[in-house]
Formats: structure tokens, sequence, C-alpha cells
């Protein structure tokens, strides 16, 4: 016979969750930001949407820090491929000023960009802040970098 009292723990009752499931930390017209704790995975993918300005390009990064801050010790996945190139001086310095003091933290890090052009930016970007990061045109070879086959989901 179970005993039970109304001042059981209620958390006793509740099924287990699921062990490999991403959880959402962050998503607006310009990131998705979505960790797997499991994997010591984090994976942010940037829209298509170009800021309007340096200061909304601030703005919006900050937001994207503050929500991955705390998973700074993961392997982290950045895929860039939808993101429009910018020419706008004021917004990359904007970026490179609140997104890559974050940014060189995280190790290993992988980025996954559209074109060589993209790829020849990113990795200049890199190597003025230091980071170690591996900018790829492939998600293969950014998987391999990061020591995973495929993304966790």
């Amino acid at each position: 016979m179970i005993n039970w009292s109304p001042l059981a723990d209620p958390m006793s009752l509740r099924a287990p969750s699921p062990k490999n499931v991403s959880l959402h930390v962050m998503e607006d017209r310009f990131f998705r930001a979505s960790v797997n704790r499991q994997e010591h995975f984090l994976h942010v993918i940037r829209s298509e949407h170009g800021f309007e300005s340096a200061d909304e390009a601030k703005q919006i990064h900050k937001h994207l820090v503050a929500a991955v801050e705390p998973y700074v010790r993961f392997r982290v996945l950045i895929d860039l491929r939808k993101a429009k190139g910018n020419t706008n001086n004021e917004i990359e310095q904007a970026i490179r000023e609140v997104w890559f003091p974050m940014l060189v933290q995280f190790d290993p890090l992988a980025v996954i960009v559209a074109t060589a052009t993209g790829r020849l930016h990113v990795a200049r970007m890199f190597r003025e802040h230091g980071s170690k990061g591996k900018v790829s045109l492939t998600e293969s070879e950014a998987m391999q970098h990061l020591g995973l086959d495929h993304p966790p989901t």
C-alpha cells in the first residue's frame, strides 16, 4: 500500500525530463540561441535581417551576450550563413565592442559562413581579437573542430 500525504514533495511525482533536449535561451528577429546542457553545446543562428544602425546592433548584441554568458564554457557553433554582408563600419565596430569580448572566451568555437569572403572577414576579426575559433564554409568541418559528428538536438 502506498502511503500518500498531501505534504509529499510534488517534485517527486514528475516524470524525469529528457536528457538530450535543447533549451531555448534567446530568440529575436536577429538571433536564435539554444543550448544542450548535457552535451555542453551552444548553438547560435543568425537570421537574414540586417541592423538599421550601430545602436540597434549594440543593443541586440548586449541581449545576446546576456543570454549566452552562462554557457561560456560550452562548445559553440555560430551559424552566420543567412546573414547579409555588412559594409557599415559603425555597425561592425558596435558588434566588436559588445560581442567579441564574450566571443573570444568560448573554446572551442566554430563559425559557419556562406562565402569565402565571409570566411576571410570573420577570420580577420578573430585574429584581431585573439580568438582561436574556426571559420568554416561547411557544417561538417565546424562540427569536426568542435569534436562532434553533428549538432546535438
